[in-house]
């Protein structure tokens, strides 16, 4: 007898279940896709997103603060002179290595690191994912 109550109850257990997931299946089968066609739609990037460094070399005195404090030396900074006579030959960060972890841009007394909203480091090298912030600073100045 109890095994027959046992049987009818994982019947209605069964029906119960099914139920339940053909109405999901149903509420997100009428609904908006919520698909981007990537690239040609961009997300869009909250506030706060910790996204491809931004740098400003007018702005930089060669501190070296984000070099020593970043944690993986991911960061490389070449520098004649100190300063605002500061001449800046390369500042590069290496995103294979690069945490994200803002550190960089908290220690900068002049505030010329920034987190920006790009993040799209899709290569196929390893060497293209390092990005040389100083020769993308000195081809906008001599455009």
């Amino acid at each position: 007898m109890r095994a027959v109550a046992n049987y009818f109850r994982d019947i209605v257990a069964a029906i119960y279940t099914i139920t339940l997931g053909l109405g999901v299946t149903m509420k997100c089968l009428f609904s908006k896709p919520v698909t981007l066609q990537y690239p040609d739609e961009r997300p869009e990037v909250p506030d706060g997103y910790r996204g491809i460094h931004t740098y400003e070399i007018e702005k930089c005195i060669a501190c070296n603060l984000c070099v020593q404090i970043c944690p993986i030396t991911c960061i490389t900074l070449a520098y004649e002179g100190k300063g605002k006579n500061a001449v800046i030959h390369q500042y590069d960060i290496d995103y294979t290595k690069c945490l994200f972890c803002h550190l960089c841009c908290e220690v900068c007394p002049t505030d010329c690191v920034h987190m920006g909203k790009e993040f799209d480091l899709a290569s196929y090298t390893r060497a293209e994912c390092v990005i040389p912030f100083a020769k993308a600073a000195a081809v906008q100045k001599q455009e």
